[in-house]
C-alpha cells in the first residue's frame, strides 16, 4: 500500500472524523422540496379543518374543527372504500410474494448469468410497457381469447371474482420486481459463500428478499396502482373496486369538495407514515444486508455451473407465463385479421402525436437529470457514518416520501401558480423519488465499508469525499435508477397528466393513447385498429430499450426503487 493508500486509510478517530458538511450539500434539494412539496403540504394541513372555498383561499374560510373528519366517516360508502383498498393490497401482497417466491427457488437453481437475466428480462417485460398499453391489450384478449384465457371480459363484471381477477393481472405486470431482487440476493450470497447450501444460499436469500417487498409495499398500505385499477374497473364491481386512490381523485376534482379530500389524503398520510417509519427502522435493522450486496471480489477462475435442469424447468415456467398472457394476445389479433375483424380508423392526428414525442423526449430527460442531482445529494448524509442527526434526516425523508404526489394540497399549489394545462406539473413532480435516495445510500454504504473507500484522509462527510469518493462510486447506480425513472414517468400518465391536463395538445403519448381507448365512440373490449396498434408499440419502446440497458448494465437493487408508489 502507497503511502497516500496508508494516509486514506487512517481511522476517524485518528484524523479529522466526522463533519456535518454533509447537510450542506443537501441544502439545495432540500429547497425545491420545501418550496414544492414541504410548504404546499404545511399550508393545506389546515384543509381538513376548513370548509375550503377557492373564491377566497385557505386563509379566508372558515374554521370547522373536525367536521370533515365526522363528515368523511359518516359517509356512505367510506368505509367499504377503505376496506376495499386494504383488501385489494393485501391480496396483491400475497398473490405476488408467493408467486415470486416460488419463481425464484427454480429460476434460482440456474448459475449460468445469461439464462438468469434471459429469464428475468420476459417477466420484466410487462412493467416496461405502459399500462394503458397492457390493460388495452389484455382487455382486448379477455373479450376475444374466449377459453384461451383464464379470465374473460366478464370476470371483470363480477364483485366476487374480480378480487381475484385484479390483483392476478397487477401480479403479472409487476411480478418480474421481486423475482429479480429475491435473484440479485441469492447470487450476492452465492458469490460471498459458495460452500453455502441450499437453505442458506438460496431459500433464506430470497425470503429475506420476498419479505423485503412485502415490507415496502405495507408501507404503502392505502396506495393503490391508480392506473392499473382504473383500467379494469367498472360499474358493474364499483362496490369492490373504489379505493382511497380513486375516491380523492372523484372527490377532489369531479365534485371539488377539497376539504373532504383533504380530510381523505391527511388520513392515508398518518397512517402511511408511521407504518414507513416503523418498516424504514425493520428493514435498516434485518434486511439491508441481505439485499444490498457488500462490494464483491472479483476472481478470473471462478466459473458458474451450467444447470440444464434448471434451464429446462426455467424454460417451462416461462411457455406456461407466456400461453397464460402473450398466447391470448396473439390468438386474438390472429383471429381478428383472418376474419377481417380489423376496424381501418383515422382518430389520430399523427402530427400531434409526433409533436408530443418530441416535447417529452426531452422534458423527461429533464426531470430525470434533476432527480438524479437531487438524488445524489440528498442521500449524501445518510451514506456518512456517526453524523450528527443522521436517524431524524431520515425520518424526516421518510416523512416527506409520505406526502407524495396527486394531493390535494399539490393541486391547488399547481393551480394557484396558474400552472394548469402546462408540461410543468409533470416536469416538476419528477423531481422528486425520495425511495431512491435511500436505495442508492443502502448501495453505497454496503459495498463500501473500508474507511479508505469512504474518506479522504480519515474525514467524512466533508466536500472532499464527497467528489473523491461517493460520487464516482455512486454514478452507475445513479444511472440504473435515472433509467428506471425515466421509464417509470414516460409510462404513467397519473397524476401530474389526469390531474393537470385536459388539451388533448399538452398531451404525452401515453395520455393521447388513454384518451382515444376510453373515447364514448370506442369499444375497448374488441376495438383493434393498426393506428392504434402502432402508437401501441411507439409509446412502449422507451420503456423496452430501458428494460434491455438496465438487464445488461444495472444492479439488481435499483430495481427496489419501483417497489413503493406513493
Amino acid at each position: 500500500m502507497s503511502t497516500q493508500d496508508k494516509d486514506l486509510a487512517m481511522s476517524t478517530h485518528g484524523r479529522g472524523g466526522v463533519r456535518a458538511s454533509a447537510y450542506l450539500l443537501a441544502l439545495p434539494p432540500f429547497l425545491f422540496l420545501l418550496i414544492f412539496t414541504i410548504i404546499p403540504f404545511i399550508t393545506f394541513l389546515l384543509l381538513p379543518f376548513k370548509e375550503y372555498d377557492p373564491e377566497v383561499g385557505i386563509r379566508g374560510t372558515s374554521w370547522v374543527g373536525m367536521e370533515n373528519f365526522r363528515h368523511l366517516f359518516g359517509m356512505d360508502g367510506f368505509s367499504r372504500v377503505l376496506g376495499n383498498t386494504i383488501i385489494l393490497k393485501i391480496e396483491y401482497i400475497l398473490f405476488c410474494c408467493i408467486a415470486a417466491f416460488l419463481l425464484t427457488l427454480i429460476l434460482g437453481c440456474i448459475r449460468t448469468r445469461f439464462w438468469q437475466r434471459f429469464f428475468s428480462t420476459i417477466f420484466l417485460f410487462p412493467y416496461f410497457i405502459p399500462t394503458v398499453v397492457f390493460s388495452y391489450l389484455t382487455l382486448f384478449a379477455m373479450g376475444k381469447a374466449g377459453i384461451f384465457f383464464i379470465f374473460s371480459s366478464e370476470s371483470l363484471a363480477d364483485p366476487r371474482v374480480f378480487r381475484i381477477v385484479y390483483p392476478t393481472l397487477e401480479v403479472i405486470k409487476n411480478i418480474g420486481i421481486p423475482v429479480i431482487m429475491a435473484l440479485g440476493a441469492i447470487n450476492a450470497k452465492r458469490e460471498s459463500d459458495e460452500s453455502s447450501g441450499f437453505l442458506r444460499a438460496q431459500l433464506i436469500p430470497a425470503l429475506k428478499a420476498i419479505g423485503l417487498f412485502a415490507l415496502i409495499q405495507l408501507s404503502a398500505l392505502l396506495t393503490m396502482d391508480y392506473e392499473l385499477l382504473t383500467s379494469f374497473r367498472n360499474l358493474m364491481v364499483y362496490q369492490v373496486a373504489d379505493t382511497i386512490d380513486t375516491f380523492t381523485y372523484r372527490t377532489n376534482l369531479m365534485y371539488d369538495r377539497y376539504s373532504i379530500a383533504g380530510a381523505a389524503h391527511l388520513l392515508r398520510y398518518i397512517l402511511q407514515t408511521v407504518l414507513s417509519i416503523l418498516v424504514y427502522f425493520i428493514i435498516k435493522k434485518y434486511f439491508v444486508e441481505d439485499n444490498f450486496a457488500p462490494k464483491a471480489i472479483k476472481t478470473r477462475d471462478k466459473k458458474r455451473r451450467f444447470a440444464p435442469v434448471a434451464v429446462v424447468a426455467g424454460l417451462f415456467i416461462v411457455e406456461i407465463y407466456l400461453l397464460l398472457t402473450t398466447a391470448p394476445l396473439a390468438i386474438s389479433v390472429f383471429e381478428a385479421f383472418k376474419h377481417n375483424d380489423i376496424v381501418t380508423d383515422h382518430v389520430l392526428n399523427w402530427s400531434s402525436v409526433y409533436s408530443s414525442f418530441i416535447t417529452y423526449l426531452p422534458a423527461v430527460a429533464f426531470a430525470v437529470l434533476v432527480n438524479a442531482i437531487f438524488t445524489i445529494l440528498l442521500a449524501y448524509p445518510l451514506t456518512v457514518k456517526n453524523l450528527p442527526g443522521r436517524s431524524v434526516y431520515a425520518i424526516f425523508l421518510v416523512m416527506v416520501l409520505n406526502i407524495g404526489a396527486g394531493g390535494v394540497h399539490e393541486y391547488l399549489f399547481f393551480k394557484r401558480l396558474n400552472m394548469m394545462e402546462t408540461i410543468w406539473p409533470y416536469i416538476i413532480t419528477g423531481f422528486f423519488t425520495l425511495v431512491n435516495v435511500f436505495v442508492l445510500k443502502s448501495i453505497y454504504n454496503a459495498k463500501y465499508k473500508a474507511i479508505e473507500e469512504r474518506t479522504v484522509k480519515g474525514v467524512e462527510g466533508d466536500i472532499g469525499s464527497f467528489f473523491k469518493r461517493y460520487l464516482p462510486r455512486v454514478l452507475k447506480p445513479v444511472l440504473g435508477l435515472s433509467a428506471l425513472q425515466y421509464a417509470f414517468m414516460w409510462n404513467s400518465y397519473y397524476p401530474a397528466q389526469a390531474m393537470y391536463t385536459v388539451d388533448h395538445v399538452n398531451s404525452s403519448p401515453v395520455m393521447m393513447f388513454l384518451s382515444i381507448m376510453t373515447s364514448p365512440e370506442r369499444d375497448i373490449y374488441g376495438a383493434l385498429t393498426p393506428e392504434m396498434l402502432k402508437l401501441a408499440t411507439m409509446v412502449s419502446i422507451p420503456g423496452i430499450i430501458i428494460l434491455l440497458l438496465v438487464m445488461i448494465f444495472g444492479y439488481h437493487e435499483i430495481f427496489i426503487g419501483q417497489i413503493r408508489k406513493s
